[in-house]
């Protein structure tokens, strides 16, 4: 019932049409390491990361078990004491996303613009 109710109560308070689901999810910020491409990643498609720091690392880690990866972009050559420019960005063949992550605590980078790149 608690289930239920708090489904009911999001759908009306966010406006969420009958469209879409709603999942509540035990985990922090790393489980979505993993759940990204078991919810995105295809059996034909090809995951692509940028390499900008430990987060980075371990989300790709974590994609390599579900599917394919790709390495769209990285900084690991100067440790990640850049985040690499948009142009340099290359996408793989059947790409099913591109993974960045958006600010670098442990190395103190941060995206100042978001990647618009063409995803199949």
């Amino acid at each position: 019932a608690v289930h239920n109710s708090a489904k009911q109560r999001l759908k009306k308070l966010m406006n969420i049409p009958d469209t879409h689901d709603i999942l509540f999810l035990q985990g922090g910020a790393s489980l979505q390491f993993s759940m990204v491409p078991m919810n995105l990643l295809g059996k034909d498609k090809v995951a692509n990361y940028v390499l900008t720091g430990s987060w980075s690392e371990k989300a790709l880690k974590e994609a390599k078990k579900i599917g394919k990866t790709h390495i769209a972009a990285s900084s690991k050559e100067a440790n990640y004491t850049y985040i690499p420019r948009l142009e340099d960005i290359q996408l793989s063949e059947n790409a099913a996303y591109l993974h960045i992550t958006s600010n670098n605590t442990i190395f103190g980078t941060q995206w100042r613009e978001f990647p618009d790149l063409p995803v199949d």
